[in-house]
């Protein structure tokens, strides 16, 4: 007996998810190359002085910042899936055709 509320339903040998976690597909983001993530960011890489630097200074370089890049469209998640190891695969349109990510 399935509950009405089931998140989960099996198909081919995998579990679809049917509710649940769309709350997390809204969040993904996908940028120009495809990547599906959370969040990107960008490095922004430290200003170095011009002219003689004392070696002191070269070996404690300050660490490079991130900064969150905003150009990054939301993903458009058609479907999503759990696989027997556990993994959570999303179905992502990005230029036309669909991919498992």
């Amino acid at each position: 007996m399935i509950a009405s509320g089931t998140i989960l339903w099996p198909s081919d040998g995998e579990m679809r998810l049917d509710k649940g976690l769309k709350w997390y597909a809204r969040r993904l983001k996908i940028d120009g190359d495809g990547d599906v993530a959370d969040e990107f960011f960008d490095e922004i890489l430290p200003v170095q002085s011009s002219g003689k630097e004392d070696e002191h200074q070269h070996q404690h370089q300050p660490f490079p910042r991130l900064q969150v890049k905003c150009n990054a469209r939301p993903a458009k998640v058609r479907n999503q899936m759990l696989i027997r190891d556990g993994k959570v695969l999303q179905r992502v349109e990005h230029q036309g055709r669909l991919q498992w990510v």
